[in-house]
């Protein structure tokens, strides 16, 4: 099983023991003593400190080279790592290219060493493996971190390990959305994996608290995550996380910030290969999900939007539209029946399609308006729906809707404020139901208040439809209350 190790570091020596007691006592397998970020840390203080761990530590003096703080070089570098290399730890870190006398002379000293290379300037498939291959070579572990842009690249980073030469391998990447490379460590079968003490102890994008990690520690664990961009708003990774630990089951759900719509498909595949169980889909890409996907449950077809996809045993990508049973629950949590009834949809994106199908189920009479109108007429054309499509400007004219839906990002945090339906048609309604969340109360369903209308906020979609695809990665079946109760926390 894949080790954790927590680096550990400090005011001075004493306190830097004091992290380590408290990784040991929270389970992590090892600790890293960076003597570089120990101000007056050597040999002789590393032994009387930290003698009675020095069997679960690694000793590591990072050079500036390699992205550390110690400007120790030449004779004086190599006498500091000869003196730790007598203490008798569990392992020490020696840079590939900074320490080679070392790293040629180390003997039966071999497997306690830790060979080391930080790609900090850029790498390719190429280098990666060669650096890997020459780390494992040369020491009992190799270890290689990269510099990624984005989870994209740290599913290529895992991707072109390659043939290392050794089944001793440490494998992370650096930066934004590396948390997957850490959170694959175990799938990808790598001895060592560097995680957080905790959240105020994380000095570099891409770590995980040790408390997250070692939920993936076991090689069944099921790792999940939302694609979208951006991801900033999102609070799905606090409710699936709730599940997990209420069920004591191993797994993660993590952000999968994904750039471009033309990265998704290879994105998807790539992570599956690699062991990542599903994914949600968020703006801008559920359109793109369904072209992207093997095969299609009923919704999804008829939606021809996916918002959820499990990678099947044989590696294939099924897509689901758990947004559609989200939305019929919210409205019965609401108790708000749509049956007969005329509902106004505002949007033509993914989001409407799961509108325009539960409410069809339903048995709504159902009117669908957009900015571009065209949009919405190709998304009837798409669904072969029969319904009403007008532009936001007719709305005017109108007369009042039962129900009127916002499945635009109107309202979330960061996009356009001002609600775009008429207060008329607003003060008219049965019921508004906004599909954003965040904030819970959003412009419109601010502007419904005053006029006793009943509001439905999307915080209720986003619990089924979460549940619905918890369900479909795990077979288990889903702690709602759990997971309503860690989404009120998180945005109240």
């Amino acid at each position: 099983m894949t080790r954790t190790c927590v680096p550990v570091s400090g005011k001075d020596i004493a306190s830097a023991r004091r992290m380590a007691n408290s990784a040991i006592s929270s389970g992590a397998d090892l600790v890293e003593i960076r003597a570089d970020l120990i101000p007056g840390a050597d040999a002789d203080s590393i032994k009387k400190s930290f003698s009675d761990i020095l069997g679960v530590s690694i000793i590591t003096l990072r050079s500036r080279a390699e992205g550390g703080k110690s400007e120790l070089a030449g004779a004086d570098r190599e006498r500091w790592n000869r003196s730790a290399l007598s203490l008798g730890a569990a392992f020490i870190d020696l840079e590939l290219e900074t320490d080679v006398a070392v790293i040629r002379s180390l003997g039966d000293k071999k497997g306690c060493s830790i060979v080391s290379k930080h790609l900090v300037d850029g790498w390719n498939p190429g280098l990666l493996s060669k650096t890997l291959s020459e780390c494992c070579r040369l020491g009992g572990v190799g270890k290689v971190a990269a510099k990624v842009a984005d989870v994209s690249d740290g599913v290529r980073l895992l991707g072109s390990r390659g043939g290392s030469g050794s089944t001793r391998f440490s494998l992370m990447g650096m930066g934004p959305g590396a948390e997957l490379t850490r959170a694959l460590a175990s799938s990808i079968g790598a001895e060592l994996v560097f995680c957080a003490l905790d959240e105020d102890s994380i000095v570099a994008p891409g770590q995980l608290t040790l408390d997250s990690q070692k939920r993936v520690q076991p090689r069944n664990s099921t790792v999940v995550g939302l694609i979208g961009h951006p991801l900033g708003h999102t609070l799905s990774p606090g409710m699936h996380n709730a599940a997990f630990k209420e069920l004591g089951m191993p797994g993660i759900y993590l952000p999968f910030d994904v750039p471009k719509d033309s990265m998704v498909g290879e994105f998807m595949r790539g992570a599956g290969k690699l062991g990542v169980r599903g994914f949600n889909i968020t703006i801008p890409y559920k359109e793109t999900a369904f072209a992207a996907v093997d095969q299609l449950d009923d919704e999804a077809r008829r939606a021809k939007a996916v918002n959820t996809v499990l990678v099947q045993n044989d590696g294939s990508l099924k897509g689901f539209n758990t947004d559609i049973f989200g939305f019929s629950e919210a409205l019965r949590t609401a108790d708000y029946d749509p049956r007969n009834k005329r509902a106004l949809i505002i949007g033509a994106g993914g989001a409407s399609r799961a509108a325009v199908i539960a409410l069809w189920k339903m048995g709504a009479k159902i009117e669908i308006s957009n900015r571009s109108p065209e949009r919405a007429e190709e998304l009837v054309r798409s669904m072969r729906v029969f319904l009403k499509t007008l532009p936001l400007e007719a709305l005017d004219n109108e007369k009042p809707y039962s129900l009127i839906v916002n499945a635009t990002p109107v309202g979330m945090r960061g996009f356009e404020s001002s609600p775009i339906v008429p207060e008329r048609l607003i003060a008219g309604a049965d019921a508004v139901m906004d599909m954003v969340y965040n904030p819970i109360e959003t412009p419109l369903l601010s502007a419904a208040k005053p006029h006793g209308v009943k509001t439905i906020h999307g915080l209720d979609m986003l619990l089924h439809q979460g549940a619905k695809a918890f369900e479909i990665w795990t077979g288990a079946k889903a702690p709602v209350e759990v997971m309503r109760k860690e989404l009120m926390g998180a945005i109240v």
